[in-house]
């Protein structure tokens, strides 16, 4: 999935997940249908959404709306081809993938049906079948599983992962405690919220399905980025005949009790909470515009007032900044058309866009600079260039003189292609900084690689960064990018002290650092 920095795709990555509410609860029919007659009352809500959703001709409506988001469809389904292929080695072809059924605990609770909190509130699971036209080799399909790791983790990482796995003519039975991976990207993940996170998977012979259990084991309730899915007490996702999705929920009294009682897990994020009795939020998709609303309630007048001053005033600076940004015109456009209500306990904000507005985004977006850099998948044409030799070069510095990579054999060369215009380039310069900090500058050189901005906007940047130390270059002529087939930005290049290229990141990754500083410890000690 692409993630662009121009507004175009940015927009067009919002309406494509609104689309993508179809496929999403499209899931959830495909469970209700393999349980039969004893089909949880759950399952049947969302199959009878799915159907409304089907109905209204909203997938349609952003089909004609914006015609890209076919091309995008058509890369995710060339995404998931490719991955098909990682399971071929034990039979499973493309049309083995019958059936997904997907089962989270507590899912009562999260749709309102139980209307209290337990102490099996800090648990979570998401249990999903992989339903297969023949049965599967035990054997195989082990030592498959230990291959793939083997490529992700290494050997050792490998073996810490599949310490508890038990195999027999039978079954086999794994469980994977991510918390192991102390130097792998993947720990942030598995500790999401502060929990421990662990997968279990479950194969059996005499079956032909592959149970995958993804098992959170946290006792805490207040944890951030996680308690916001458990403390729901109602969810209602409703489509009327005007085109309407509308998402209610309500937060229970007993959360926002237990972050007031002094708990010394109490959160940032329970902060912002705290105040806040219900939201509404409602999308309607018209002949000739999209009108959105949104309502909070407040517990309190005070806080009410207090909320929407905070965030008008954040809306009027973003509005100034915004109109000041080349790339981020297309944004001003429904900015200014924010409009706010305050109603002593509720704040309203609505936002009505027509086609004249968006045909006005497009055409703005279309003439940003930045070219649109995938977030986390990096593409295979990078890949395919991991292991082979890094093309000579030689660039004028901003500074004086030149780099010509060959004479830098024998150090860690980082080449990191940027723009002070792309959040995602500026955002990666920090965390490279941060990776290189353990080790010698003697023994890495790091260039930063602009294409044409002027050069006291990239001192500029520089300076207010305390990166002084950076090499930096203007690639005007685009000469090296297009040795380096850089197609977007952030794209970064890390060659080792043979010229060959150790590791390639295309867009922005969160992880950056992490990947940098395992590459570089593998290389200088």
């Amino acid at each position: 999935m692409y993630i662009d920095t121009s507004i175009k795709n940015k927009f067009l990555f919002f309406t494509a997940r609104l689309a993508l509410c179809k496929v999403f609860i499209g899931f959830f029919i495909l469970a209700g249908t393999s349980y039969g007659n004893e089909k949880p009352k759950t399952d049947l809500i969302f199959e009878l959404n799915a159907r409304l959703i089907e109905e209204s001709g909203i997938v349609h409506w952003f089909e004609t709306k914006f015609p890209d988001l076919k091309k995008w469809a058509k890369e995710v389904e060339n995404e998931y081809r490719s991955y098909v292929k990682i399971f071929k080695p034990i039979g499973l072809e493309k049309e083995s993938f019958i059936s997904f059924k997907f089962s989270i605990s507590g899912l009562e609770e999260l749709l309102g049906y139980q209307r209290h909190l337990d102490d099996q509130d800090g648990e979570f699971h998401i249990d999903m079948n992989l339903i297969m036209d023949k049965p599967v080799d035990l054997f195989d399909f082990f030592n498959w599983m230990e291959m793939e790791f083997t490529k992700q983790f290494g050997q050792e990482g490998t073996n810490r992962l599949l310490k508890k796995a038990v195999l027999d003519k039978d079954s086999l039975f794994v469980s994977i405690p991510l918390n192991v991976l102390d130097d792998h990207p993947l720990i942030n993940f598995a500790r999401w919220g502060g929990a421990n996170l662990q997968i279990e998977i479950n194969v059996e012979k005499k079956g032909t399905t592959i149970f995958l259990s993804l098992c959170r084991t946290d006792t805490s309730l207040c944890d951030a980025n996680f308690t916001v899915h458990r403390v729901l007490s109602e969810v209602l996702l409703t489509m009327p005949d005007d085109r309407q999705i509308s998402f209610y929920c309500r937060l229970p009294k007993a959360f926002l009790d237990r972050n007031l009682n002094g708990d010394d897990r109490f959160t940032p994020f329970a902060t912002i909470l705290v105040g806040i009795e219900e939201v509404a939020l409602s999308v309607s998709f018209r002949e000739s515009s999209i009108f959105t609303k949104s309502t909070f309630i407040f517990s309190h007048p005070d806080a009410a007032r207090a909320v929407h001053s905070m965030v008008d005033s954040y809306m009027s600076m973003a509005g100034v900044a915004l109109s000041h940004d080349s790339d981020a015109r297309a944004l001003f456009i429904p900015l200014k058309k924010i409009q706010s209500n305050l109603h002593d306990h509720r704040i309203e904000y609505s936002l009505d866009l027509n086609d004249q507005d968006l045909e006005e985004m497009i055409a703005l977006s279309l003439s940003a600079v930045a070219p649109p850099p995938p977030v986390f998948m990096k593409p295979k044409r990078g890949a395919e260039k991991r292991g082979s030799v890094a093309p000579d070069f030689e660039i004028p510095l901003i500074d004086g003189g030149s780099f010509k990579l060959g004479y830098n054999r024998g150090k860690v060369v980082i080449l990191h292609f940027w723009s002070t215009r792309s959040g995602p380039s500026t955002r990666s310069i920090p965390l490279i900084i941060r990776a290189l900090e353990p080790f010698s500058s003697a023994e890495i050189v790091l260039l930063a690689i602009n294409h044409d901005e002027p050069v006291d906007v990239i001192k500029e940047f520089i300076s207010d960064n305390n990166a002084a130390h950076l090499s930096t270059a203007r690639d005007v002529s685009l000469k090296v990018s297009k040795i380096y087939d850089v197609k977007a930005i952030p794209h970064t290049v890390l060659i080792d002290q043979e010229g060959v290229i150790q590791h390639i990141s295309v867009g922005f990754s969160p992880f950056l650092d992490v990947d940098l500083k395992k590459t570089l410890t593998r290389l200088l000690q």
